[in-house]
């Protein structure tokens, strides 16, 4: 019963697996495998809660199973808790000191602490124990890219790419330090790799209009904008994406329809409600605007697109020392945020 489940598992088919691990379970309840093997299959259907139980369970039957330390650790990084899975990672390596997984896993605990220092240290470690670890490389590749450390990071992804040809994830990630490059031709290759090794791969498609759209490229971005919608009708932030571009582009109808459906799949996504308020400002619903811009500041003051047009709407309508304000306090956070409008269409002079 135990095999049957872990095969199963293996195979993705993890509702039949459960039922094998619950039966394994009745029958020896004492079994801190049956617990752990179950775990992990909750685990792999992100019910991170039901898998850190599981996981508890296993490690009170027996306290010295890294295996279990290191997948509940796995299982809090899944649910945000990083101080406990950075406690859990340190416990499976006190047991396991050549665990390289456990290595890169803890690195991205500190990736997304946005530690990415600490989150490199971790990676060496990990890499030192496996050279050839592609996914220690991609991750340490992002952290690098995120201290801006661009040439380092395309180093990275491309020894991930020279150990692995088809690593579609090492192809998105470097278009994405191309692009903060400035390399657009380059990060517009390295997407239609990504792509065309995993043609539903969403994340590549929508960073690939993000490089058309810079590129004012318009019709193609929302190409690929409206593919990210067709394979996740229900993610906002497709319809978000959409909508910005088409109000970039002067498709200001079109826009505010894209802005209300992520709105409805998502009344919080603040992006969602920067872009509404944008796409008013273009049309001249100075009024509309500023109610966008208010319900997103009202959430974050520190905002500085939202600021920024806030600014600009209370500009025109009369307002001129509550605009300079907002403009002022967008540009103490973004320094060339009045460029950045400009090259969106949009000047302060502007009637």
């Amino acid at each position: 019963m135990l095999n049957r489940g872990i095969a199963y598992r293996r195979k993705g088919e993890y509702d039949r697996a459960i039922q094998d691990f619950d039966q394994t379970i009745r029958l020896s309840p004492d079994s801190a495998q049956g617990f752990f093997e179950r775990g992990t299959a909750y685990a792999q259907k992100e019910m991170f809660d039901r898998a850190i139980q599981d996981l508890g369970q296993a490690l009170r039957l027996n306290p010295k199973y890294a295996e279990a330390f290191h997948l509940r650790g796995i299982a809090h990084t899944g649910r945000e808790n990083y101080e406990l899975a950075v406690q859990d990672l340190d416990r499976a390596l006190a047991l396991n000191p050549d665990n390289a997984q456990a290595f890169q896993d803890r690195g991205n605990v500190y990736r997304l602490k946005e530690d990415y220092d600490r989150a490199i240290q971790y990676f060496d470690e990990a890499l030192r124990l496996r050279p050839n670890f592609r996914q220690a490389l991609r991750d340490r590749g992002v952290a690098r890219f995120r201290k801006e450390e661009y040439d380092r990071a395309i180093q990275d992804f491309d020894e991930a790419l020279r150990l692995s040809p088809d690593d579609a994830e090492a192809f998105n990630g470097r278009g994405t330090v191309q692009f903060a490059k400035d390399a657009y031709d380059l990060a517009i290759h390295d997407f239609d790799e990504a792509l065309r090794l995993r043609p539903r791969y969403t994340e590549a498609l929508t960073n690939r209009a993000i490089v058309y759209r810079k590129k004012r490229e318009y019709e193609r971005a929302i190409q690929d904008l409206s593919q990210v919608i067709l394979l996740q009708p229900a993610v906002a932030d497709g319809w978000n994406e959409r909508c910005w571009t088409r109000a970039i582009g002067g498709q200001l109808q079109a826009a505010l329809a894209d802005c209300d459906e992520a709105l409805r799949l998502d009344p919080d996504h603040l992006d969602a409600r920067d872009s509404k308020g944008f796409t008013y400002l273009k049309l001249g619903q100075v009024d509309s605007a500023i109610a966008e811009y208010d319900a997103v500041l009202r959430v974050d003051l520190k905002k500085p697109y939202s600021l920024y047009g806030r600014g600009m709407a209370k500009r025109k309508k009369g307002d001129i020392a509550g605009g300079e304000a907002d403009m002022a306090a967008a540009q103490s956070i973004e320094p060339e945020i009045a460029e950045k409008f400009a090259e969106l269409g949009l000047r302060p002079a502007d009637p």
